[in-house]
């Protein structure tokens, strides 16, 4: 192997880290984002009912971030392994369960609260 084949696996790797690691947050990020643009062209437009489409974008966000994180939670159970790759699953498993806690928290104000109040 040489030594740009060891550099790109390299960088290979550390690209899928950091995407493990920052799934949640980046997910929750969108999840965010989707949701109040949603209901504020809901409000500005003047469409009535928006809590079926928040809960469809909040069952889409849960899913596109457990979905990903499944390998990882698998791998936290195998023994044998390396202290760094057992750290880095627990702190993306770690941010994703705070990330779909962030993700509920979002849509509760706009699932309880009245529309457009």
């Amino acid at each position: 192997m040489s030594g740009t084949d060891a550099a790109t696996g390299q960088n290979r790797r550390f690209l899928a880290v950091t995407l493990l690691v920052c799934w949640g947050p980046v997910v929750w990020f969108l999840h965010l984002n989707a949701v109040y643009v949603l209901h504020a062209l809901a409000c500005e437009r003047g469409f009535g009912g928006v809590a079926p489409g928040i809960a469809a974008l909040t069952l889409a966000g849960a899913a596109a971030l457990v979905l990903p994180l499944r390998p990882a939670w698998r791998r936290t159970r195998g023994e044998g392994r390396f202290p760094t790759a057992r750290f880095i699953d627990r702190l993306a498993l770690a941010l994703g369960a705070f990330s779909l806690l962030g993700i509920a928290w979002n849509a509760l104000p706009v699932l309880l609260v009245p529309h457009c109040a």
